[in-house]
């Protein structure tokens, strides 16, 4: 069964087995990041906000008292149970046609600040010591942006299923693995057929052996991520565990207990991850509004990170005026 420890629990594990394999000669970074919506959250909605988006859009595209609408309606009843299918249904009801999903992320990306997470996950990045990929279903470059921001050019985004089988497991140069594109492409994968022809591809160059290659000496550190059971990283992360021992303990930090209590059996019942829960404790009274339970954002997770390695504030938050300058 997967243990389930504390904030700053964690946070030391994540310490102590950078140092320990430092101290033993590793040139590698043991860990890789897997982030989901959470991180560019609030800023960019997650899956939760684009179904009610679309449910409102098909609601008026149809009319609330038609019998198209009720029928549209009655079918997704079927699909709740089914987060990736309810996700699915609704955003394939509302944009029919992949340029038109595309422009609707888009359009919500683009006038979207980049969230506090992105930039305190560039940060770490820069740092190269905890990790140097990441591995994300998001369609949002808003990583990449903050690394560029924080004057970091030489990063690798692979902005497209093509793009993924480039990344190269040896390199020390950040890289960026969006597994189902960005949304400037309009082959991005969004609904689930799409997304489960890649979870089924099979080979190293692909966008599934590509993640295979990366889980094999490095593990992997979850934060934002709620867990689709037929998207490719479900899927590898899945083989993994299977296959053989692992490297170093996995860290899946939930943001809500419901996040956890929704992941699948096979990985909770783990001995080689280790689950952050948030605690009343440390969540510096956040709450879910609607739950009035705590909660654990990325943000908390990533600064926690920062504060216990030491990491140096880049000029663009400790002196912005002198960065501008720069």
């Amino acid at each position: 069964m997967g243990e389930i420890i504390k904030l700053r629990e964690a946070v030391m594990l994540v310490w102590e087995t950078v140092k320990t394999t430092t101290e033993q000669g590793g040139t590698e970074c043991p860990y890789i990041f897997i982030v989901g919506s959470g991180i560019s959250a609030p800023e960019i909605v997650t899956a939760g906000g684009i179904i009610e988006h679309c449910k409102d859009r098909v609601k008026k595209l149809y009319g609330e008292e038609s019998e198209e609408w009720k029928r549209v309606l009655e079918d997704s009843e079927t699909l709740k149970a089914n987060s990736a299918k309810y996700y699915s249904y609704w955003f394939g009801q509302a944009y029919k046609n992949k340029k038109n999903r595309q422009q609707y992320l888009r359009d919500m990306i683009n006038k979207a600040r980049i969230s506090t997470s992105n930039l305190r996950l560039a940060q770490i990045l820069n740092n190269k010591k905890i990790a140097t990929t990441v591995i994300t279903p998001n369609f949002d470059n808003h990583l990449l942006k903050s690394l560029n921001l924080l004057g970091n050019y030489n990063v690798f985004s692979a902005n497209n299923v093509l793009d993924n089988v480039a990344l190269d497991k040896g390199s020390d140069t950040i890289q960026i693995m969006h597994v189902h594109g960005t949304y400037e492409f309009y082959d991005c994968c969004n609904l689930e057929n799409e997304i489960v022809k890649i979870a089924n591809e099979q080979g190293i160059k692909t966008t599934a052996g590509t993640i295979e290659e990366f889980l094999k000496p490095q593990s992997p550190i979850v934060i934002g991520y709620s867990g689709w059971e037929d998207d490719v990283i479900m899927s590898k992360l899945r083989e993994r565990i299977e296959y053989a021992v692992l490297p170093y303990k996995w860290l899946w930090f939930c943001y809500s207990r419901q996040d956890y209590e929704i992941l699948p059996d096979w990985l909770k019942n783990s001995d080689d991850v280790v689950f952050v829960l948030p605690d009343k404790e440390e969540s510096d009274e956040k709450v879910d509004a609607e739950q009035e339970e705590p909660v654990l954002p990325a943000e908390d997770v990533l600064s926690a990170l920062i504060a216990k390695f030491g990491f140096e504030a880049p000029h663009l938050f400790s002196n912005p005026i002198q960065y501008y300058i720069e």
